[in-house]
């Protein structure tokens, strides 16, 4: 039995986008530094509003040079 040959990979285009995922992860280095006393109260700490901040900003940068048709989808994984 003869194996097809593998296609070639392909230049990506616009047309060849479908979604576009945000994948955030808070690991355990980010609860060894709030262990070890570095917390921020700049505009990005402190309040639930300010640490989901900067999240928002990107989801919000992204949005606004993909097609407003096209799926953007958003996973965080972490535990506040």
């Amino acid at each position: 039995m003869r194996l097809a040959r593998p296609r070639l990979p392909t230049a990506l285009t616009p047309d060849g986008i479908g979604a576009v995922v945000i994948v955030v992860v808070f690991s355990t280095v980010t609860g060894l530094a709030l262990a070890a006393g570095f917390d921020h109260t700049d505009e990005h700490g402190g309040s639930f509003a300010n640490r989901t901040r900067l999240l928002l900003e990107i989801v919000d940068a992204v949005r606004s040079i993909v097609p407003p048709d096209m799926p953007l989808f958003f996973r965080i994984s972490a535990t506040d």
